[in-house]
Protein backbone atom coordinates (compact mmCIF):
# COMPACT_ATOMS: atom_id res chain seq x y z
CA UNK A 1 0.00 0.00 0.00
CA UNK A 2 1.47 3.33 -1.02
CA UNK A 3 1.37 6.43 1.10
CA UNK A 4 -1.28 9.03 0.39
CA UNK A 5 -0.12 11.40 -2.33
CA UNK A 6 -1.62 14.85 -1.86
CA UNK A 7 0.91 17.22 -3.46
CA UNK A 8 0.72 17.74 -7.22
CA UNK A 9 2.88 20.19 -9.17
CA UNK A 10 1.64 21.31 -12.59
CA UNK A 11 3.85 22.24 -15.55
CA UNK A 12 2.29 24.47 -18.19
CA UNK A 13 3.59 25.47 -21.61
CA UNK A 14 2.69 29.14 -21.05
CA UNK A 15 2.10 31.33 -17.95
CA UNK A 16 -1.07 30.52 -16.03
CA UNK A 17 -1.08 32.81 -12.98
CA UNK A 18 -3.21 35.47 -14.68
CA UNK A 19 -5.52 32.82 -16.12
CA UNK A 20 -6.12 31.33 -12.68
CA UNK A 21 -6.84 34.80 -11.27
CA UNK A 22 -9.20 35.60 -14.15
CA UNK A 23 -10.95 32.25 -13.72
CA UNK A 24 -11.58 32.98 -10.05
CA UNK A 25 -12.89 36.40 -11.10
CA UNK A 26 -15.25 34.86 -13.65
CA UNK A 27 -13.45 36.46 -16.60
CA UNK A 28 -11.92 33.29 -18.06
CA UNK A 29 -12.88 29.59 -18.13
CA UNK A 30 -10.89 26.96 -16.25
CA UNK A 31 -10.51 24.80 -19.37
CA UNK A 32 -6.80 25.43 -19.91
CA UNK A 33 -5.92 24.84 -16.27
CA UNK A 34 -6.37 21.11 -16.98
CA UNK A 35 -8.38 20.28 -13.89
CA UNK A 36 -6.22 22.14 -11.35
CA UNK A 37 -9.08 23.92 -9.51
CA UNK A 38 -11.19 20.77 -9.54
CA UNK A 39 -8.36 18.64 -8.06
CA UNK A 40 -7.97 21.25 -5.33
CA UNK A 41 -11.65 20.79 -4.54
CA UNK A 42 -11.03 17.03 -4.29
CA UNK A 43 -8.51 17.63 -1.50
CA UNK A 44 -5.19 17.75 -3.34
CA UNK A 45 -2.57 20.41 -2.70
CA UNK A 46 -1.93 21.59 -6.26
CA UNK A 47 0.69 24.18 -7.21
CA UNK A 48 2.43 25.62 -10.25
CA UNK A 49 4.75 28.50 -11.04
CA UNK A 50 5.30 30.97 -13.89
CA UNK A 51 8.92 31.52 -12.80
CA UNK A 52 10.28 29.85 -15.95
CA UNK A 53 8.75 32.66 -18.02
CA UNK A 54 10.23 35.50 -15.97
CA UNK A 55 12.50 37.79 -18.03
CA UNK A 56 15.36 37.15 -15.57
CA UNK A 57 15.29 33.39 -16.12
CA UNK A 58 18.78 33.19 -17.61
CA UNK A 59 18.52 29.44 -18.11
CA UNK A 60 16.04 30.01 -20.90
CA UNK A 61 18.39 31.77 -23.38
CA UNK A 62 21.29 29.62 -22.16
CA UNK A 63 19.49 26.37 -23.01
CA UNK A 64 17.68 27.67 -26.11
CA UNK A 65 20.29 26.12 -28.48
CA UNK A 66 19.58 22.71 -26.92
CA UNK A 67 15.84 23.13 -27.54
CA UNK A 68 16.47 24.18 -31.14
CA UNK A 69 18.75 21.16 -31.63
CA UNK A 70 16.00 18.93 -30.26
CA UNK A 71 13.53 20.29 -32.82
CA UNK A 72 16.04 19.96 -35.69
CA UNK A 73 16.79 16.34 -34.83
CA UNK A 74 13.08 15.60 -34.64
CA UNK A 75 12.36 17.56 -37.83
CA UNK A 76 9.27 18.71 -35.95
CA UNK A 77 8.56 21.80 -33.78
CA UNK A 78 8.35 19.95 -30.47
CA UNK A 79 10.30 21.75 -27.75
CA UNK A 80 12.40 20.53 -24.84
CA UNK A 81 11.87 23.00 -21.99
CA UNK A 82 14.81 21.92 -19.86
CA UNK A 83 15.14 25.45 -18.46
CA UNK A 84 11.67 25.09 -16.94
CA UNK A 85 12.46 21.71 -15.39
CA UNK A 86 15.67 23.02 -13.82
CA UNK A 87 14.59 26.43 -12.53
CA UNK A 88 11.42 25.04 -10.92
CA UNK A 89 13.19 22.14 -9.21
CA UNK A 90 13.23 23.74 -5.72
CA UNK A 91 9.45 24.25 -6.01
CA UNK A 92 8.53 20.71 -7.05
CA UNK A 93 11.20 18.51 -5.44
CA UNK A 94 8.90 17.62 -2.53
CA UNK A 95 5.77 17.08 -4.63
CA UNK A 96 4.34 13.58 -4.86
CA UNK A 97 3.25 13.92 -8.49
CA UNK A 98 4.50 16.05 -11.39
CA UNK A 99 1.72 16.68 -13.91
CA UNK A 100 3.06 17.92 -17.26
CA UNK A 101 0.27 19.28 -19.45
CA UNK A 102 2.31 19.38 -22.67
CA UNK A 103 5.06 17.29 -24.31
CA UNK A 104 7.57 20.16 -24.40
CA UNK A 105 7.31 20.54 -20.64
CA UNK A 106 7.16 16.81 -19.98
CA UNK A 107 10.02 15.44 -22.09
CA UNK A 108 12.84 17.07 -20.06
CA UNK A 109 11.13 15.96 -16.83
CA UNK A 110 11.07 12.39 -18.21
CA UNK A 111 14.79 12.65 -19.03
CA UNK A 112 15.63 13.91 -15.52
CA UNK A 113 13.57 11.02 -14.14
CA UNK A 114 15.43 8.53 -16.32
CA UNK A 115 18.90 9.66 -15.22
CA UNK A 116 17.84 9.64 -11.58
CA UNK A 117 17.90 13.36 -10.79
CA UNK A 118 14.24 13.45 -9.74
CA UNK A 119 12.28 10.85 -7.78
CA UNK A 120 8.74 12.24 -8.12
CA UNK A 121 6.05 10.26 -9.89
CA UNK A 122 5.52 11.75 -13.34
CA UNK A 123 2.45 12.11 -15.56
CA UNK A 124 2.69 13.58 -19.06
CA UNK A 125 -0.25 14.60 -21.24
CA UNK A 126 0.79 14.17 -24.86
CA UNK A 127 -0.55 16.21 -27.75
CA UNK A 128 2.29 16.31 -30.30
CA UNK A 129 4.29 13.13 -29.87
CA UNK A 130 2.63 11.01 -32.54
CA UNK A 131 3.32 13.51 -35.33
CA UNK A 132 6.89 14.01 -34.10
CA UNK A 133 7.58 10.28 -33.95
CA UNK A 134 6.04 9.64 -37.36
CA UNK A 135 7.92 12.49 -39.04
CA UNK A 136 11.40 12.10 -37.58
CA UNK A 137 13.88 9.90 -39.45
CA UNK A 138 16.37 9.83 -36.59
CA UNK A 139 16.44 6.42 -34.93
CA UNK A 140 18.54 7.94 -32.16
CA UNK A 141 15.84 10.52 -31.37
CA UNK A 142 13.11 7.89 -31.40
CA UNK A 143 15.14 5.74 -29.01
CA UNK A 144 15.90 8.77 -26.81
CA UNK A 145 12.20 9.62 -26.50
CA UNK A 146 11.23 5.99 -25.97
CA UNK A 147 13.69 5.45 -23.11
CA UNK A 148 12.68 8.69 -21.44
CA UNK A 149 8.94 8.04 -21.65
CA UNK A 150 9.35 4.49 -20.40
CA UNK A 151 10.89 5.90 -17.22
CA UNK A 152 7.70 7.73 -16.18
CA UNK A 153 4.66 6.29 -14.45
CA UNK A 154 1.85 7.49 -16.70
CA UNK A 155 1.42 8.85 -20.22
CA UNK A 156 -1.99 10.25 -21.22
CA UNK A 157 -3.41 11.05 -24.68
CA UNK A 158 -6.56 12.92 -25.64
CA UNK A 159 -7.05 10.93 -28.85
CA UNK A 160 -7.61 7.17 -29.03
CA UNK A 161 -5.67 7.00 -32.29
CA UNK A 162 -2.75 8.71 -30.61
CA UNK A 163 -3.10 6.28 -27.70
CA UNK A 164 -2.88 3.35 -30.13
CA UNK A 165 0.22 4.74 -31.89
CA UNK A 166 2.10 5.56 -28.68
CA UNK A 167 1.21 2.29 -26.97
CA UNK A 168 2.70 0.41 -29.94
CA UNK A 169 5.76 2.67 -30.07
CA UNK A 170 6.54 2.39 -26.35
CA UNK A 171 5.43 -1.19 -25.85
CA UNK A 172 3.50 -0.21 -22.72
CA UNK A 173 -0.01 0.95 -21.77
CA UNK A 174 -0.94 4.55 -22.54
CA UNK A 175 -4.14 5.97 -21.08
CA UNK A 176 -6.83 7.89 -22.94
CA UNK A 177 -8.42 10.94 -21.32
CA UNK A 178 -10.56 13.27 -23.42
CA UNK A 179 -10.20 17.02 -22.91
CA UNK A 180 -12.91 18.80 -20.96
CA UNK A 181 -14.53 22.24 -21.17
CA UNK A 182 -15.70 24.68 -18.51
CA UNK A 183 -19.45 24.18 -18.92
CA UNK A 184 -20.21 26.79 -16.26
CA UNK A 185 -18.49 29.44 -18.38
CA UNK A 186 -19.87 28.24 -21.72
CA UNK A 187 -23.59 28.02 -21.15
CA UNK A 188 -26.22 27.30 -23.84
CA UNK A 189 -27.24 30.51 -25.57
CA UNK A 190 -30.66 31.80 -24.62
CA UNK A 191 -33.07 32.80 -27.35
CA UNK A 192 -30.78 35.23 -29.12
CA UNK A 193 -31.27 36.20 -32.75
CA UNK A 194 -28.10 35.07 -34.58
CA UNK A 195 -26.15 37.76 -36.43
CA UNK A 196 -23.60 35.28 -37.84
CA UNK A 197 -24.51 32.34 -40.07
CA UNK A 198 -21.15 30.57 -39.83
CA UNK A 199 -18.41 30.94 -37.23
CA UNK A 200 -15.01 29.25 -37.57
CA UNK A 201 -12.35 29.66 -34.89
CA UNK A 202 -8.81 28.31 -34.65
CA UNK A 203 -5.16 29.21 -34.99
CA UNK A 204 -3.35 25.87 -35.27
CA UNK A 205 -1.70 24.92 -38.60
CA UNK A 206 -4.15 22.07 -39.17
CA UNK A 207 -7.08 24.45 -39.75
CA UNK A 208 -8.19 24.34 -43.39
CA UNK A 209 -9.50 27.78 -44.21
CA UNK A 210 -8.76 27.31 -47.89
CA UNK A 211 -11.50 24.67 -48.11
CA UNK A 212 -13.87 26.77 -46.00
CA UNK A 213 -13.39 29.83 -48.23
CA UNK A 214 -14.02 27.74 -51.35
CA UNK A 215 -17.22 26.37 -49.79
CA UNK A 216 -18.71 29.75 -48.84
CA UNK A 217 -17.52 31.88 -51.76
CA UNK A 218 -20.39 33.62 -53.62
CA UNK A 219 -22.90 32.24 -51.11
CA UNK A 220 -25.41 34.41 -49.17
CA UNK A 221 -24.03 33.28 -45.80
CA UNK A 222 -22.54 35.69 -43.27
CA UNK A 223 -19.23 34.13 -42.21
CA UNK A 224 -16.85 35.13 -39.42
CA UNK A 225 -13.39 33.58 -39.01
CA UNK A 226 -11.22 34.12 -35.94
CA UNK A 227 -7.60 33.12 -36.54
CA UNK A 228 -4.03 34.37 -36.76
CA UNK A 229 -3.03 36.25 -39.93
CA UNK A 230 -0.35 33.71 -40.87
CA UNK A 231 -3.03 31.07 -41.54
CA UNK A 232 -4.43 33.28 -44.30
CA UNK A 233 -1.19 33.66 -46.23
CA UNK A 234 -1.77 33.19 -49.98
CA UNK A 235 -5.52 32.78 -49.44
CA UNK A 236 -8.13 35.00 -51.10
CA UNK A 237 -10.76 35.88 -48.51
CA UNK A 238 -14.32 35.91 -49.92
CA UNK A 239 -16.33 39.13 -49.67
CA UNK A 240 -18.87 37.54 -47.30
CA UNK A 241 -16.16 36.56 -44.77
CA UNK A 242 -15.16 38.78 -41.84
CA UNK A 243 -11.70 38.12 -40.38
CA UNK A 244 -11.07 38.75 -36.68
CA UNK A 245 -7.88 38.30 -34.64
CA UNK A 246 -6.82 38.51 -30.99
CA UNK A 247 -10.23 38.12 -29.41
CA UNK A 248 -10.60 37.63 -25.66
CA UNK A 249 -12.38 34.57 -24.29
CA UNK A 250 -15.36 36.74 -23.37
CA UNK A 251 -15.53 38.08 -26.93
CA UNK A 252 -15.25 34.57 -28.34
CA UNK A 253 -18.07 33.39 -26.10
CA UNK A 254 -20.24 36.21 -27.43
CA UNK A 255 -19.39 35.26 -31.02
CA UNK A 256 -20.42 31.65 -30.34
CA UNK A 257 -23.68 32.98 -28.89
CA UNK A 258 -24.37 35.00 -32.05
CA UNK A 259 -23.62 32.16 -34.49
CA UNK A 260 -26.10 29.77 -36.09
CA UNK A 261 -23.47 27.21 -37.08
CA UNK A 262 -19.91 26.40 -36.02
CA UNK A 263 -17.65 25.01 -38.76
CA UNK A 264 -14.41 23.26 -37.87
CA UNK A 265 -12.48 22.67 -41.12
CA UNK A 266 -9.42 20.49 -40.53
CA UNK A 267 -6.61 18.96 -42.54
CA UNK A 268 -5.96 15.26 -42.03
CA UNK A 269 -4.17 14.61 -38.74
CA UNK A 270 -3.92 12.06 -35.93
CA UNK A 271 -3.06 14.90 -33.60
CA UNK A 272 -5.90 15.99 -31.29
CA UNK A 273 -6.74 19.41 -32.72
CA UNK A 274 -9.81 21.60 -32.63
CA UNK A 275 -11.03 20.08 -29.36
CA UNK A 276 -11.56 23.35 -27.48
CA UNK A 277 -13.67 24.82 -30.31
CA UNK A 278 -15.61 21.57 -30.70
CA UNK A 279 -16.29 21.34 -26.97
CA UNK A 280 -17.24 25.01 -26.69
CA UNK A 281 -19.81 24.60 -29.46
CA UNK A 282 -21.14 21.40 -27.88
CA UNK A 283 -21.37 22.99 -24.43
CA UNK A 284 -23.32 25.91 -25.87
CA UNK A 285 -25.68 23.63 -27.79
CA UNK A 286 -24.62 24.84 -31.23
CA UNK A 287 -24.97 23.08 -34.56
CA UNK A 288 -21.54 21.92 -35.76
CA UNK A 289 -19.85 20.78 -38.94
CA UNK A 290 -16.42 19.22 -38.44
CA UNK A 291 -13.97 17.53 -40.76
CA UNK A 292 -13.98 13.75 -40.38
CA UNK A 293 -10.39 13.45 -39.14
CA UNK A 294 -9.03 10.99 -36.60
CA UNK A 295 -7.84 13.76 -34.28
CA UNK A 296 -11.49 14.66 -33.66
CA UNK A 297 -13.47 11.47 -34.18
CA UNK A 298 -11.27 9.27 -31.95
CA UNK A 299 -11.69 11.53 -28.93
CA UNK A 300 -15.45 11.84 -28.47
CA UNK A 301 -18.57 9.80 -29.10
CA UNK A 302 -20.03 12.24 -31.58
CA UNK A 303 -22.96 9.95 -32.38
CA UNK A 304 -24.53 11.15 -29.13
CA UNK A 305 -24.47 14.71 -30.40
CA UNK A 306 -27.36 14.90 -32.87
CA UNK A 307 -26.51 18.40 -34.13
CA UNK A 308 -23.07 17.61 -35.54
CA UNK A 309 -22.24 16.65 -39.13
CA UNK A 310 -18.90 15.14 -40.17
CA UNK A 311 -17.64 15.87 -43.68
CA UNK A 312 -14.78 14.59 -45.80
CA UNK A 313 -11.73 16.76 -45.10
CA UNK A 314 -10.50 19.17 -47.79
CA UNK A 315 -13.64 18.75 -49.93
CA UNK A 316 -15.28 22.14 -50.47
CA UNK A 317 -18.32 20.83 -52.37
CA UNK A 318 -19.32 18.44 -49.59
CA UNK A 319 -18.67 21.12 -47.00
CA UNK A 320 -20.88 23.61 -48.86
CA UNK A 321 -23.66 21.02 -49.13
CA UNK A 322 -23.41 20.21 -45.41
CA UNK A 323 -23.55 23.91 -44.51
CA UNK A 324 -26.68 24.40 -46.60
CA UNK A 325 -28.40 21.45 -44.93
CA UNK A 326 -27.38 22.43 -41.39
CA UNK A 327 -28.44 26.07 -41.78
CA UNK A 328 -31.88 24.99 -42.95
CA UNK A 329 -32.29 22.47 -40.13
CA UNK A 330 -33.99 23.97 -37.08
CA UNK A 331 -33.97 20.78 -35.02
CA UNK A 332 -33.03 21.43 -31.39
CA UNK A 333 -30.45 19.34 -29.58
CA UNK A 334 -31.82 16.70 -27.23
CA UNK A 335 -30.17 15.51 -24.00
CA UNK A 336 -27.97 18.63 -23.88
CA UNK A 337 -27.68 18.59 -20.10
CA UNK A 338 -26.37 15.00 -20.08
CA UNK A 339 -23.92 15.71 -22.90
CA UNK A 340 -22.62 18.81 -21.12
CA UNK A 341 -21.87 16.77 -18.01
CA UNK A 342 -19.86 14.28 -20.08
CA UNK A 343 -17.59 16.92 -21.63
CA UNK A 344 -17.14 19.11 -18.56
CA UNK A 345 -13.75 19.88 -17.06
CA UNK A 346 -15.20 18.58 -13.79
CA UNK A 347 -15.60 15.20 -15.50
CA UNK A 348 -12.02 15.50 -16.82
CA UNK A 349 -10.71 16.04 -13.27
CA UNK A 350 -12.84 13.18 -11.96
CA UNK A 351 -11.42 10.78 -14.56
CA UNK A 352 -7.90 12.04 -13.88
CA UNK A 353 -8.50 11.33 -10.19
CA UNK A 354 -9.58 7.84 -11.22
CA UNK A 355 -6.29 7.32 -13.07
CA UNK A 356 -4.34 8.48 -10.02
CA UNK A 357 -6.10 5.83 -7.96
CA UNK A 358 -5.72 3.17 -10.67
CA UNK A 359 -1.95 3.66 -10.73
CA UNK A 360 -1.86 3.89 -6.92
CA UNK A 361 -0.68 7.50 -6.95
CA UNK A 362 -3.08 8.35 -4.17
CA UNK A 363 -5.57 6.91 -1.71
CA UNK A 364 -7.92 9.90 -1.41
Amino acid sequence: MTKTAKKIFYFYLTPRKKLLHDFKSGIEPSTFLYGLPQLQQLGFEVNFSDLAYHPLNLLRPLLQPLEQLHMRLLAYPLGFRLHQALILYPLYKNADILFCTQDSAGLPIAWLKRIGLIKNKVIIVSSNLTNAIEQTKSKWMKNFIKKNLNSIELLICSSKKEQEILSHFLGRPVEFLADGIDTKYFMPAQKTKPSIDILSVGRDPYRDYQTLFAAVRNKPWRVTVVCTPDLLNNLRVPDNVTILTDRSMQELRQLFTQAKLIVLPMKKTNKPQGHSVLLTAMAMGKKIIASNVVGITSAYNLIEFSSIALVTPQNSKRLANAISIMLSNNQSLSNLSRLRSKISVKQYASKLHGLLKKYEFCLI
